[in-house]
C-alpha cells in the first residue's frame, strides 16, 4: 500500500518522478550497448556482427510486449504490474552482466525487452491519468524521459565499459533498479478498487504476435546478408510473418476484447500521432546508428569517447526543458512538431555534407541538432496521442502507440544497415570506375610512391611485394572512402525522409494538440 499521510500534491509529484524515471531507464537500456558491441563480442567469443542482436533482441521483445501491457494491467492492476516488471527487470539486468555466452546474453536481453516494453506504456497511461488542469502536465516528464534517454544510453554504456568492463555496464544498473523498486513500492498510486471487466486472454493472437514480429525482425536484420528474397529462408520467414500478423489483425478485428485495439487507428488524430511517432523514431534511430558506426568503426573513436558526443545534445536539452514541457502541454500546436522535423532534417543534411577529414565538433553539433529536432517533434506528439481519449481506453492507446514506436526503431536500425551496405557497393563501383583507373596519371604516381616506400620497408627489397602492398593500400583507402560516402548518403536519406513527414502534421486535430482547458 502507498502511504496515506502525504498530501495529494506531494504524492502526485512523487508518482510523476517515479514513472518518468522508470521510462528513462527502460528506454536507455535499449541503446546502452550500442558503443560497446565490440567489447561484448570479444568478451563472449562471438563475431562482432552477431553482437548486434543484443540490441535487436531488446527492440523486438519490447515491440511484442507493448500490446500485452494493457491485458496484464487489467488482470493484476497497474501498480502490481509495474512492481513485478521492475523486479523482473532487475533480475534480467543481473543475468545480462553474468552471461557466459552470446546466446545467454541475448536471452537475458529478450527478458529485459519484454519487461521494459510493458513498463513504458503503463507509465504513459498512468501519467495521462494524473493530468489535472490546475497543475503542470505530467506528460511533459514522460516525453522528456522518453526522448533524452536514447542519446544518453550509448554514452553511459561506453563510459562504463572503458572504465571497467562490458559486464559492469549491466551490473551497475542492478542497485539502481533495486532503489527504483523500493521507491515505486512507496509512491506509486494504488489501483482503483474496481478494475475493468475483461474477457479471456487471446493466446492464439499472442502467439501470432510473437511469431510474426520475431520472423519480421530476423528478415530485417539478416535479409541483406542472406541476399533478401533470393534466399529461401527469407521467403519462408517473410511468409510466416505475413501470415501471423494477418491472423493477428483478423482476430483483433473480430474479438470483443482483442489483444490489440487496432480499431483505435480509425481515429484520424490518433493515427497521425502513431504514424509520426513511428516514422520519427525510425529516422532518428537510423541517423544515430549511422553516426555511432561512423565514429566508432570508421574514425577509430574508443567507446568512452562516445560520451563526449552527448555533451552538446545534453546541454541543449537541459536548456530546452521548459520549452519541451510547454510543448508537451500543447503550447505551439502543430508548429512545434513541424519545426522539429525541419530541425532534425537540417541536422542530418548538415552532417551528410561532411567527409573523413571533419573535426569532432563537426560531428557533435549536427548530432545535437538531430536530437533536438526529434525531441521537439515527439514531445507534443507523445502527449497529444492520448489527449481526447477516454480514461478507460488510455492503456490500450498507449500500447498501440508504443508498439508502432518500437517497430519504428527496429526498422530504423535495419534501414541504416541495409542502406549502408547497398550504398557501399554503389560507391565502390563509382570510385573504381571514375577515379581509380590505373591509366590516370595521379593514380599511377600514387602507386609508384607507395611502392617505393614499401620497397625499403615491409617488402624488404622485393619489387613484386612492394607493388602488391601498394595496391592493397589503395584498396583499403578505397574501402574507407566508400564506406564514409555510404554513411553520408544514408544520412542524406534520413534528412529527406524527415522532410517528407511534414504532411502528417496537417492530420493532427488542432483542438487535441492544443493546450488543455485551464
Amino acid at each position: 500500500m502507498t502511504p496515506t499521510g502525504e498530501g495529494p500534491n506531494r504524492r502526485g509529484l512523487a508518482a510523476v518522478l517515479v514513472l518518468a524515471g522508470m521510462t528513462l531507464i527502460a528506454v536507455a537500456s535499449v541503446s546502452l550497448p550500442v558503443a560497446s558491441t565490440r567489447h561484448v563480442a570479444g568478451g563472449v567469443g562471438a563475431a562482432r556482427r552477431d553482437a548486434v542482436w543484443i540490441i535487436n533482441a531488446y527492440l523486438a521483445a519490447s515491440a511484442v510486449a507493448a500490446p500485452l501491457a494493457t491485458r496484464l494491467a487489467d488482470r493484476v492492476g497497474r501498480r502490481r504490474a509495474c512492481l513485478g516488471c521492475i523486479a523482473g527487470f532487475t533480475v534480467a539486468t543481473a543475468m545480462c552482466g553474468t552471461a557466459a555466452s552470446l546466446g545467454g546474453l541475448i536471452a537475458a536481453r529478450v527478458l529485459q525487452g519484454l519487461l521494459g516494453g510493458i513498463l513504458v506504456p503503463l507509465a504513459q497511461a498512468s501519467l495521462a491519468d494524473l493530468a489535472r488542469p490546475d497543475r503542470p502536465n505530467p506528460m511533459g516528464a514522460f516525453s522528456i524521459a522518453l526522448l533524452i534517454s536514447p542519446p544518453f544510453g550509448p554514452a553511459v554504456g561506453g563510459w562504463l565499459t572503458e572504465a571497467s568492463s562490458w559486464r559492469f555496464m549491466f551490473l551497475a544498473g542492478v542497485p539502481v533498479w533495486i532503489v527504483a523498486l523500493i521507491v515505486c513500492a512507496r509512491w506509486l498510486p494504488d489501483d482503483p478498487p474496481e478494475r475493468p471487466a475483461h474477457g479471456r486472454f487471446d493466446w492464439i493472437g499472442a502467439a501470432a504476435l510473437v511469431v510474426g514480429l520475431a520472423c519480421l525482425q530476423i528478415v530485417l536484420v539478416e535479409g541483406q546478408v542472406w541476399d533478401w528474397f533470393d534466399s529461401p529462408a527469407v521467403v519462408a520467414l517473410s511468409a510466416m510473418a505475413a501470415t501471423s500478423l494477418g491472423t493477428l489483425a483478423v482476430r483483433c478485428s473480430r474479438r470483443p476484447d482483442p489483444l490489440i485495439r487496432l480499431d483505435m487507428l480509425s481515429d484520424r488524430h490518433f493515427l497521425a500521432c502513431v504514424a509520426l511517432g513511428a516514422a520519427t523514431t525510425c529516422v532518428y534511430i537510423g541517423s544515430l546508428s549511422v553516426i555511432s558506426r561512423m565514429v566508432v568503426g570508421l574514425m577509430g573513436y574508443a567507446a568512452a569517447n562516445v560520451a563526449e558526443m552527448v555533451a552538446p545534445a545534453a546541454l541543449t536539452l537541459l536548456v530546452l526543458v521548459p520549452v519541451l514541457t510547454a510543448a508537451s502541454g500543447g503550447i505551439g500546436g502543430r508548429l512545434v512538431p513541424a519545426l522539429g522535423l525541419v530541425v532534425m532534417a537540417g541536422g542530418a543534411l548538415w552532417l551528410s555534407a561532411g567527409n573523413l577529414l571533419v573535426a569532432p565538433e563537426q560531428i557533435l553539433w549536427p548530432r545535437a541538432v538531430i536530437v533536438v529536432g526529434m525531441t521537439l517533434t515527439l514531445s507534443p506528439v507523445n502527449s497529444a496521442a492520448l489527449r481526447g481519449i477516454a480514461p478507460e481506453r488510455r492503456s490500450d492507446a498507449a500500447s498501440v502507440y508504443n508498439l508502432f514506436r518500437n517497430l519504428g526503431g527496429t526498422i530504423g536500425l535495419a534501414f541504416a544497415t541495409v542502406s549502408g551496405e547497398r550504398r557501399l557497393q554503389a560507391r565502390l563501383d563509382l570510385l573504381t570506375g571514375a577515379h581509380l583507373n590505373t591509366l590516370r596519371p595521379a593514380v599511377d604516381l600514387w602507386l609508384q610512391q607507395q611502392s617505393d616506400r614499401f620497397l625499403h620497408g615491409p617488402a624488404a627489397g622485393d619489387p613484386t611485394t612492394a607493388d602488391f602492398l601498394a595496391l592493397k593500400a589503395l584498396d583499403e583507402l578505397r574501402q574507407e572512402q566508400a564506406l564514409a560516402l555510404a554513411y553520408f548518403d544514408t544520412l542524406l536519406f534520413c534528412g529527406v525522409a524527415a522532410l517528407l513527414l511534414l504532411p502528417l502534421i496537417l492530420l493532427l486535430d488542432r483542438r487535441r494538440i492544443a493546450p488543455d482547458p485551464g
